[in-house]
Parts: structure tokens; C-alpha cells; sequence
């Protein structure tokens, strides 16, 4: 009898469904899904973690399901808010949102419900292993109902961010390895009157910017098919106040500020390419210290990055739209003319070492109102400096040292700023002659061992002929 050979074939059955939700969740035994419609909303999305956040305040009974994390006790959103976190003796506190299940809240007058849910096996990312996660919030009545509810709650979280907001920005750094923007810190915006610079720098800038950013600019550069960019070039001294103008700017005009690093060993033209198309809305684009990235061959340093490259990320070819970059450096004379043509470096702003006028308004800057005294240390100041350039960083540094002073007393301390510019003076000095001297050395014992090396072939040779004259 015959034996017949029977194959069997297993079809992999991939899961799918109509609702984003489990059918036979504990949803029936809280609300009837046929008298609801849903809207989901992914961990992924810019949203998320604004809506959990207001279903975990408002809740009608307290959330039976909540996850606990150690975070800073106080977000940095206000002048206060820096002293609270500044102060506090235990600054990380544990920090309660929302749990995964189904929980009811209130939006106004209406109760609406939402599943917090984990969907599926944990799946690789660039970020390490991630397991689906979502919120599925319910609204009775139809879809267009729904949908008006939850933009009306989402607009509600939105407007009160931005509230929240207004008084900080965010700053953004690349991540090289994994190729996205990552949040690095929020700083509290200052004002563009306290950066203390001469009238005509800050002036320029602003007056610049408005125009830019102006409706009817935007219809221009869209008429003529010019991508929408602007580009600045910050030069001279350091300690200038390129950095505080920067910040300043961001607080001005609600920017981001992205820091990109094109030094970085792993940059490549395709990352910075990358990173300039994936640069958040709204962001001014900073790449400092840019006359140090190439020679006058056009040859980097330790990336991969070419000059060619880094023309083509700053031409605007894809960035998103009202994109604003700030090149800064403190030698322009070193900068390729490709790099700051007319075109792709819109406006040069040179910081130059503090004037009299500056001296005399940051003076003002820690003590309001004194004018007389003002000028009397802006006239001691440049007397005592002669021809000596002094940075505002400098004379930050003096106001902080002085702060318990009053402000006749800072005059009388003036000549702690020259004293302080000398000392730095000779401590640069003593470590260049230091490290010329290590130089030195390192070449005299190299030169040491070159000639011992040399003896010592020479005297293995003279042993080996030696040798050999005897065995003859």
C-alpha cells in the first residue's frame, strides 16, 4: 500500500482592523461605541502629550491607572518659575501621567472618554525598542461632531502653550547617530534692550527681520520662485555679544534656535542636507564658529563634510519655509567669498569691542537711572584702557563681581577691569610659552631617540662585521 506525501502550508494571518482598539476591550461595559465616534491620536504626535497631560488634570473621578517617573519639580516657563527650580533643595520630584486604560473626563460641559492603550509586540527603532502607544478619545454623536470637539480641545491646549511659551524659547540640538532634532534645554527670553549693543547693530538686525518676515516679502519670494530664507553672518571679537543677540532674537520673534555642529566627525553633506530639510518650523539655524571648518584649500578638518556641501545646505534648496540662518565667526577675513556672496549671506553685522556708548549703557543696564555716573565711569574706563580693546563679556564680568556695590562704589572699583585684562593677558602668555616649551621638548627627546637609534644600528652592524670576520 502506497503512501502519499501530503504538504501543508501555514500562511502567516497579519492582524488588522477597522477600529483602533480592541473589539472585546472593557470599552462595552463603559460607553456604547455605536452611539460614539473616536479620534486616535499617536505618541507620535506633537499633541500627545498635551492631551494626556489635560485628561490626567481632569478626570471626574480620580485615574485609577497612572505611571510615575522621577522629573524636575518646576518647568522653566517664567522668571519665577528659574527661581523656584534654582532654590529648591531637592530639584527632582516625582512627576504622576497618565496610565494605560479607559478613563472619563470633562472638556466644558461635555463628558468625553479616552483609552490610553500599548498595541503589539515591542518593534526596533533608532531609539531602542518602542511598543505602539496611542489615545482614542470618544465623543458622542457622529464623526463631524467628534471631529469639531477635539479640535476645539486640542486649539484649548494649543492657545495655552503658547501663553505658556511666550516668555522662553527652545533650544534644539542634532543627533548625529540617529539623524532627528532632540530638545536640549528651554531658556527664558531676554529682551533685545538688554543686549547691550551700539543702537545701529540691533537696529539693522530687527529692522532686517520685520521686513523679512513680512506677509508681503513672502508673496515675493513666492512670485519669483526664491526660496524664503534669510542668512546673517555674525563676525567680530568674542565675547561681543553675538551669542545674546541670538537669544534675544528667538525671544523677539518666537524662534526656536538650532544648534548644528558641522565639526561633528560623523557630519557628512547628506546629514547637514538632512538636518537643514528636518530643522523645526519657526527655528533660527546657528552654525557658530564657521571660519573653522575649512582652510583656504576648501579641505575640512575631521568630518566629511565638503565646502560644496555645506553651500548647498545653506542655499535653501528644500528647508522649510521663513528658515533663518546666523553664521557666526570672529574672522571673517577667513571665510571663503563663496561662502558669503551676495545670496547666500543676506546681511554681515560686525560686533566690535565696547564703545563708550557701550560702556556707559551697560552701566545703566545694572543701575537705572544713574546717567551722571554713567558717563563719569564711561569717561574713567577709556581713559585707563587708552587704546585697549575691552569686551562687553569683560565688563559683564565686573558688573557681577560689583553687584553688592552701589553704583558710586562700582565707579571707584573702574580699574579692576583693565587689572582683570592684564592678568588674563599674562596667563595666556605663561600657557603659550608653557606649551612652547612642551613642544620643544617633545621634539628634543625625539630627536634623542632618532639618534640612539641610529648608534644602535650602527653598532649592531659594526658587531655583525665583526662576527663575521672571525668565522672567516
Amino acid at each position: 500500500m502506497s503512501q502519499s506525501n501530503t504538504t501543508t502550508i501555514t500562511r502567516t494571518v497579519i492582524p488588522h482592523s477597522r477600529y483602533p482598539f480592541e473589539k472585546d476591550s472593557d470599552l462595552y461595559d463603559n460607553l456604547n461605541l455605536q452611539d460614539h465616534s473616536h479620534v486616535e491620536i499617536a505618541e507620535s504626535s506633537k499633541v500627545y502629550g498635551l492631551l494626556a497631560d489635560y485628561v490626567l488634570k481632569h478626570c471626574i473621578s480620580p485615574a485609577n491607572s497612572i505611571a510615575i517617573d522621577v522629573g524636575e519639580g518646576t518647568h522653566i516657563t517664567t522668571k519665577a518659575s528659574v527661581i523656584a527650580a534654582a532654590t529648591q533643595v531637592e530639584p527632582k520630584t516625582a512627576v504622576s501621567s497618565l496610565g494605560i486604560g479607559i478613563f472619563k473626563f470633562q472638556h466644558g460641559d461635555r463628558t468625553l472618554h479616552c483609552l490610553h492603550q500599548r498595541i503589539g509586540a515591542p518593534v526596533g527603532t533608532d531609539c531602542g525598542p518602542k511598543i505602539f502607544t496611542s489615545l482614542v478619545i470618544f465623543v458622542e454623536g457622529d464623526g463631524a461632531n467628534c471631529r469639531n470637539v477635539v479640535e476645539d480641545l486640542t486649539n484649548h491646549l494649543l492657545a495655552f502653550e503658547g501663553a505658556a511659551q511666550r516668555e522662553t524659547f527652545t533650544v534644539f540640538r542634532w543627533h548625529m547617530k540617529y539623524q532627528y532634532w532632540f530638545t536640549d534645554v528651554k531658556v527664558l527670553s531676554r529682551s533685545i534692550d538688554s543686549v547691550v549693543l551700539k543702537d545701529e547693530i540691533k537696529t539693522a538686525v530687527v529692522d532686517d527681520m520685520n521686513e523679512f518676515l513680512d506677509e508681503s516679502t513672502l508673496e515675493f519670494y513666492l512670485d519669483h520662485g526664491i526660496p524664503y530664507k534669510r542668512s546673517y553672518l555674525f563676525y567680530g571679537a568674542p565675547g561681543s555679544g553675538k551669542t545674546s543677540l541670538i537669544q534675544a532674537l528667538a525671544g523677539k520673534y518666537q524662534r526656536n534656535v538650532c544648534y548644528l555642529q558641522p565639526s561633528h566627525p560623523d557630519m557628512t553633506d547628506d546629514a547637514l542636507k538632512e538636518a537643514v530639510k528636518r530643522c523645526p518650523r519657526r527655528s533660527i539655524i546657528v552654525l557658530e564658529d564657521i571660519d573653522a571648518l575649512f582652510d583656504d584649500k576648501r579641505e575640512g578638518g575631521k568630518s566629511d563634510l565638503t565646502f560644496s556641501g555645506l553651500l548647498n545646505a545653506l542655499d535653501g534648496v528644500g528647508p522649510p519655509l521663513a528658515q533663518i540662518f546666523i553664521l557666526t565667526t570672529n574672522h571673517r577675513d577667513r571665510l571663503d567669498p563663496a561662502l558669503i556672496r551676495n545670496g547666500r549671506v543676506d546681511l554681515h553685522i560686525h560686533f566690535t569691542p565696547a564703545t563708550t556708548q557701550q560702556m556707559a549703557s551697560i552701566f545703566l543696564a545694572f543701575y537705572p537711572g544713574e546717567k551722571a555716573l554713567a558717563t563719569e565711569f564711561s569717561t574713567r574706563l577709556q581713559r585707563l584702557l587708552g587704546d585697549k580693546p575691552v569686551s562687553m563679556a569683560a565688563m559683564q564680568h565686573f558688573f557681577i563681581g560689583n553687584r553688592k556695590l552701589t553704583a558710586a562704589e562700582a565707579v571707584g572699583n573702574v580699574e579692576q577691569i583693565p587689572e582683570n585684562l592684564k592678568e588674563q593677558k599674562d596667563v595666556k602668555e605663561k600657557a603659550e610659552t608653557l606649551s612652547d616649551a612642551k613642544g620643544i621638548g617633545v621634539k628634543t627627546v625625539a630627536m634623542r631617540n632618532y639618534a640612539l637609534g641610529i648608534v644602535s644600528l650602527l653598532a649592531i652592524g659594526i658587531i655583525s662585521r665583526q662576527r663575521a670576520s672571525k668565522g672567516n
